[in-house]
């Protein structure tokens, strides 16, 4: 995985690539609070129309974290596949950091 900032403490965007499960993914991960996660999930509709996609929204009950996932199915040691991969990557982030970055800003002014 590859974590990158979102401007808040609270949450994070990870890049990953799990060989086991054949896939790549863009999520944001919320450590430590179950508030952020259920006001995100308030704009739920809205953020899944800015970014185009459904997403997994994944409250994992019982635990701390919370995470908020697309994933997509390839094979991540294809090198034939690599330059798609990282592309993918590379737009989902960019794309979750600008929809993501502000929905967050948003949910914190909320609060």
């Amino acid at each position: 995985w590859y974590d990158i900032s979102l401007g808040s403490s609270e949450a994070h965007l990870s890049l990953t690539i799990n060989t086991q499960q054949g896939e790549i993914g863009c999520e944001v991960y919320i450590s430590n609070n179950k508030e952020l996660f259920i006001s995100l999930e308030k704009y739920k509709d809205e953020i899944e129309s800015e970014l185009g996609v459904k997403l997994d929204w994944m409250g994992l009950e019982g635990r701390k974290a919370s995470r908020i996932k697309l994933k997509i199915e390839t094979d991540p040691t294809n090198t034939d596949n690599w330059e798609n991969n990282f592309e993918w990557l590379l737009s989902q982030s960019e794309k979750f950091y600008e929809v993501f970055g502000k929905f967050i800003k948003k949910s914190q002014n909320n609060n």
